[in-house]
């Protein structure tokens, strides 16, 4: 289930970053058409319905997956945190990829390293979010409780020598 949920997540969010890649490119097009006022509010509210299913769906993936549970206002905002990170790191690298010329400098291989580089950051993201709110939830809101079935694993004692 866990690599199936995560596997899910991370094709959604190909797909919108593809999305709005497409969106980016066709920006001198679209104002051509429609007034430039028209097309930042449109942008915009892109911007927000993106970052609201995006929060969504961290916030699936800290609910259900932990073998913990985690109060549902903890977990929305370690999700709302995330999915920030998340959309200033595809901002971010929209622009360097944008900029560089990391695509033509591999050739035929520049789409498996663009994916590799977008797979990393993702998973990066998703693992610096998950800390953030175990550590958010310890620290500001209730504490995380096992469920009936979690095995808690002691640390070893020290050898005495």
């Amino acid at each position: 289930m866990s690599f199936s949920m995560i596997g899910s997540v991370g094709f959604i969010l190909m797909v919108g970053l593809i999305i709005n890649s497409l969106m980016d490119v066709m920006y001198s097009r679209l104002t051509n058409f429609i007034p430039i006022d028209t097309f930042y509010l449109f942008y915009a509210t892109n911007l927000f319905v993106v970052f609201i299913i995006i929060t969504l769906l961290f916030l699936i993936i800290f609910k259900i997956l932990p073998d913990g549970k985690i109060a549902l206002f903890d977990c929305l905002v370690g999700a709302a945190f995330t999915a920030f990170l998340f959309m200033i790191g595809k901002f971010a690298i929209g622009a360097y990829l944008g900029s560089s010329k990391v695509v033509t400098a591999y050739g035929a291989a520049g789409s498996v390293i663009l994916i590799m580089v977008w797979v990393y950051y993702s998973a990066f993201i998703l693992y610096f979010g998950a800390e953030f709110t175990k550590v958010y939830t310890r620290t500001h809101g209730k504490n995380i409780r096992p469920n009936e079935y979690t095995i808690k694993v002691l640390k070893p004692q020290e050898e005495i020598n």
